[in-house]
């Protein structure tokens, strides 16, 4: 059988971003089987590029070049039509902007990063601990990080819902361990996985507290003023009391195991505040993502597999919007984390869900109240089991909405150097910072004069593309793979067996996995 690797690329804008050397980086061409016609596959090792078009057609070049001052791609090849029908051969130059997205089976290391921004297919192998459990290769977006004694300290996730360039999305993330010691701050931000990262800015937002109160955001991106909130004294779950666990913020979460028989499968959590704030008031939850999300990410890549590529540029040329809908109802048909309060009846009725994606960085945000909730002590927590780790609860009054005030980095080092090009990259709304595995970025700024009468948060913007796994391209099935979208009713029923089998070992190899890089 003739096999393919695979590199998917997106496209950026030509002569914003400088030519990159991917020397530093261990990459193999991964030979994977490929279901499609053959007339438009590659044999043996030769390389190709693959340029799926906003038009549906698609060229194929068998060499290339890009022209950066012209923002174009020129070299021989074949053009297909929307059906994948030959319609011609010879010498083609195409313009960067008509690109969806591109796939190739090599790095041209010199001349490809001068106009596209790489996103390849890797062994698992690069990472040991993705051996084990190839679905739990640490993932998952730029993360951030702030000095914390000698040491740095996790504190936020960048964007980890937005995973195709038609996704890029602003996330907002509350520093919530980090007191700045003075108005000069520095974040780290790290491509610690094998994916590319699209970064279009990472602001610092600052929000005057006033003495003793809190900030808190809620889902819909609104900043509220509160009181300190109360602590539950009664957390009750199936296993018992886990009111310790949801205390405060201090990274010791409440979790529990999937069910065997559907990852959607629901669990409640009956929390007990002493009192309530006798005014407007607000339930606070900090929490993350448990792993099974990453597991449905990278078995849906998996059962894409070699048309990946395919279905990426389906995605952005989706004008109207269908995948998106779909994808979006997958998600909430695992759900978020919902808020439950008793109402005059005494019967449950919601005021509210969260919905944070990401594994790695616990975050907090605030559910206003409804008018008829707000003097009620008692609430539930409701959530597919297994797929949440909920660090704390709280019960605050509301004093009043408030604004942020936006801070711009001022300075980037790269390896301890200034690094002039990221920061205005950063700085300029049509630039992007594109930055691969292993690298690293100390990213500076300077706080307002009452920083410490503030919270501070990070706002940060782009997207990233995930690296397929040669391991994944093994169980390639895109029936599995629509069933994912159209019905994921019986996915996450059919599904739950398979991560069971790996649920135990998930974290180990996922915090193992992380790719140092240089």
């Amino acid at each position: 059988m003739k096999h393919i690797g695979i590199i998917f690329l997106s496209i950026c804008i030509l002569g914003m971003q400088s030519c990159y050397n991917y020397q530093n980086l261990e990459k193999r061409t991964v030979m994977a089987g490929h279901t499609g016609s053959s007339s438009l596959n590659n044999s043996g090792n030769d390389i190709f590029l693959k340029a799926h078009m906003r038009n549906g057609s698609m060229y194929v070049f068998k060499t290339w070049r890009p022209d950066t001052s012209a923002k174009s791609i020129t070299g021989s090849g074949k053009l297909y039509d929307f059906n994948r029908t030959l319609l011609d051969t010879g010498k083609f130059t195409i313009h960067i902007d008509s690109i969806a997205i591109a796939e190739t089976n090599t790095l041209k290391e010199s001349n490809v990063g001068a106009g596209l921004m790489i996103m390849t297919v890797a062994s698992a192998s690069l990472t040991a601990f993705c051996v084990i459990n190839p679905k739990a290769c640490f993932g998952s977006c730029p993360t951030f990080y702030a000095q914390s004694g000698d040491s740095l300290m996790l504190v936020a996730e960048g964007f980890s819902s937005s995973v195709a360039p038609s996704l890029e999305a602003a996330d907002v993330d509350a520093l919530v361990p980090v007191l700045p010691k003075s108005r000069d701050f520095m974040l780290t931000m790290k491509n610690e996985a094998l994916e590319t990262h699209v970064v279009r800015h990472a602001d610092i937002m600052s929000v005057p507290k006033k003495g003793s109160a809190r900030v808190f955001k809620s889902t819909q991106g609104e900043f509220w003023r509160c009181s300190n909130p109360e602590s539950p004294i009664l957390a009750q779950d199936k296993t018992g009391n886990c009111v310790d666990l949801l205390k405060a913020m201090d990274g010791k979460e409440r979790f529990s195991a999937t069910d065997s028989t559907d990852l959607a499968a629901r669990e409640e959590i009956d929390i007990e505040f002493l009192k309530a704030p006798g005014k407007s008031a607000g339930i606070v939850i900090g929490a993350r993502q448990t792993l099974l999300s990453t597991f449905l990410f990278y078995q849906t890549l998996a059962y894409l597999g070699t048309g990946a590529g395919e279905w990426f540029a389906r995605l952005e040329n989706d004008e109207s919007g269908f995948l998106k809908t779909q994808i979006r109802r997958a998600e909430l048909h695992l759900g978020g984390i919902e808020m439950l309060a008793q109402n005059s009846e005494g019967k449950w009725e919601s005021v509210g869900e969260i919905y944070e994606h990401g594994p790695l960085a616990a975050d907090q945000h605030i559910i206003p109240l409804p008018e008829w909730a707000e003097h009620s002590t008692k609430f539930r927590i409701k959530m597919s089991k297994g797929s949440w780790r909920i660090d704390y609860a709280g019960l605050a009054a509301i004093e009043g909405k408030t604004e942020a005030v936006r801070i711009h980095p001022q300075l980037v080092f790269k390896n301890n150097a200034p690094a002039p090009e990221a920061l205005s990259a950063l700085l300029d709304p049509l630039q992007t910072l594109v930055t691969m595995p292993g690298e690293a970025y100390d990213i500076h700024y300077r706080l307002p004069e009452d920083f410490a009468d503030s919270e501070i948060f990070l706002e940060s913007k782009g997207y990233y593309l995930e690296w397929m796994r040669q391991e994944w391209l093994a169980e390639e099935n895109p029936a599995l793979a629509v069933e994912i979208f159209v019905s994921p009713v019986s996915a996450l029923r059919r599904l739950a067996p398979k991560f069971k089998s790996v649920e135990h070992t998930m974290e180990e190899s996922f915090w193992r996995s992380r790719y140092a890089g240089q």
